[in-house]
């Protein structure tokens, strides 16, 4: 459990024929991204991030380049977060909690108080809100008027990370466009061989096997821009530790989960690689929504 680590203890953990081929298909990605230029790292740059932690997770590393290039950053968390622990903690403090701890990161990545917006939708179900949500984001868009947005990857499962990228890119599409876009993957890598695959319950077994190979695809395909951020990991895990209900397990709940849980950390390992990839995307023309994604 990543309760305090340094970076030297994240390791690419598994052995194996799955291992083998997850070190080849991530030093394949790597080798064919193309270097993002420091030119678009230090321009005005904007965020939205579906729920606490996507942000650090996602581009974490890449938000600390544009620090040190002197860039002016901006995070708009869209959900509440108030569902990822309700079991084990009231659903109001747990949204209270995490709220405080989106702050507590974007502090650790040097992004002030004042840079960052909460939008409180309710997590799970932003897709319930995407033209009020449209709305909010155009008008933080209009104030900082970036030059470099991230955004979910579009093939990212959760329905609230689809979400995000539709708000956003609707967003950006009534504001003077192109923008560059850089797409940013988290969930995707929740995939085999990249991470163990959930054989049981068999229940839809031959669907989830189509739905990795999909995701793994695409993956592959579309991730062809990269972020060296070898010389920022330990403040990059520094701000995800600020995220405490997600990464440190209360002594009061043994059964509370943590990020470094799943997959038994093979998933939290990705995150610290060498590179940080995105998909990179110009807004240029209207495009149609796409249907809330259906449930497993």
């Amino acid at each position: 459990m990543l309760d305090s680590v340094d970076v030297a203890s994240i390791r690419q953990r598994p052995g194996g024929l799955r291992g083998a081929l997850r070190h080849r298909l991530l030093q394949r990605a790597f080798d064919r991204a193309g270097d993002l230029d420091d030119a678009l790292l230090e321009r005005p740059t904007v965020v939205l991030a579906p729920h606490f932690d996507d942000e650090t997770l996602g581009c974490g590393g890449t938000l600390l380049r544009g620090k040190r290039l002197g860039a002016e950053r901006h995070i708009i968390f869209m959900t509440d977060g108030s569902v990822s622990h309700r079991d084990w903690t009231d659903a109001e403090a747990l949204a209270r909690d995490r709220r405080a701890e989106g702050y507590a990161a974007a502090a650790a990545l040097g992004i002030a108080a004042e840079q960052v917006t909460c939008l409180d939708y309710p997590e799970t179900a932003l897709f319930t809100h995407l033209a009020d949500a449209v709305v909010r984001v155009q008008a933080v868009l209009r104030q900082v008027r970036p030059g470099l947005v991230l955004l979910p990857y579009r093939h990212e499962p959760p329905a609230d990370h689809r979400a995000t990228y539709e708000v956003g890119i609707r967003a950006l599409q009534t504001l003077a466009p192109p923008f560059d876009v850089l797409e940013y993957p988290i969930w995707v890598w929740d995939t085999w061989p990249f991470t163990t695959f959930p054989w049981r319950p068999l229940r839809r077994l031959h669907r989830r096997v189509q739905e990795n190979w999909r995701l793994v695809r695409w993956t592959l395909r579309d991730l062809g821009t990269r972020v060296d951020i070898r010389a920022v990991r330990s403040e990059k895990l520094a701000a995800l530790q600020q995220h405490r209900t997600q990464m440190v397990r209360p002594p009061q709940h043994a059964d509370w989960p943590v990020l470094a849980d799943v997959k038994n950390g093979d998933f939290l390992d990705l995150f610290f690689a060498p590179y940080e990839l995105f998909h990179r995307t110009t807004v240029r023309s209207p495009r149609p929504l796409t249907n809330p994604p259906e449930e497993a």
